[in-house]
C-alpha cells in the first residue's frame, strides 16, 4: 500500500486560473475535471492537499496529464510524495467497516482510497514523525 500526497499552492497572476487535469496512478483515476482555483476560492483555502492510498504489488507507474479546454489556463503541481505505509487499513479478511454502513467494504488491489479527513480519535496528539509515513504538517 503506499500512500501519494500531493500539495497545490495558488499563486495570484491577475487572471482566474481555468484549470482541468487528469492524474493516473496505473489504472486510477485520481482527479479528474479538477480546477485548483475554484477549489480554494470556494473554501477559502491558501493551498490544496489531496491525499491517496493506492495498493500497489508491483512497479509503480504515475502520470500527470495536463487537458486545456480554456484559454490561457494551466495546471502546475508543487510537490508528489510516494512513499510506503503499513498494511493497517485491510483487516486479514480484506474488509473494511465504516461508520454508517451496515456491510462490510471489500479492499483488494484494484480500490484506492482518497483520505478526506483526518481525525484524533483519542489519545495524544500525534507528531508528523510519528504518523504512518505520511508526515502531516
Amino acid at each position: 500500500m503506499h500512500g501519494l500526497k500531493r500539495r497545490d499552492d495558488r499563486v495570484a497572476v491577475g487572471e482566474r486560473l481555468a484549470t482541468l487535469t487528469l492524474r493516473r496512478s496505473g489504472s486510477y483515476s485520481l482527479l479528474k475535471n479538477f480546477s485548483t482555483a475554484q477549489t480554494t476560492e470556494a473554501l477559502n483555502y491558501a493551498y490544496i492537499v489531496k491525499e491517496y492510498l493506492i495498493i500497489a504489488d508491483g512497479d509503480f507507474d504515475h502520470k500527470f496529464y495536463s487537458i486545456y479546454k480554456f484559454l490561457n489556463a494551466y495546471a502546475f503541481v508543487n510537490g508528489i510524495e510516494v512513499m510506503s505505509m503499513p498494511d493497517i487499513y485491510r483487516s486479514g479478511d480484506r474488509t473494511l467497516m465504516s461508520v454508517g454502513l451496515n456491510y462490510p467494504i471489500y479492499i483488494d488491489n484494484t480500490t484506492a482510497l482518497e483520505n478526506v479527513y483526518c481525525i484524533n480519535v483519542g489519545g495524544n496528539d500525534i507528531s508528523s514523525s510519528d504518523d504512518t509515513d505520511l508526515f502531516r504538517s
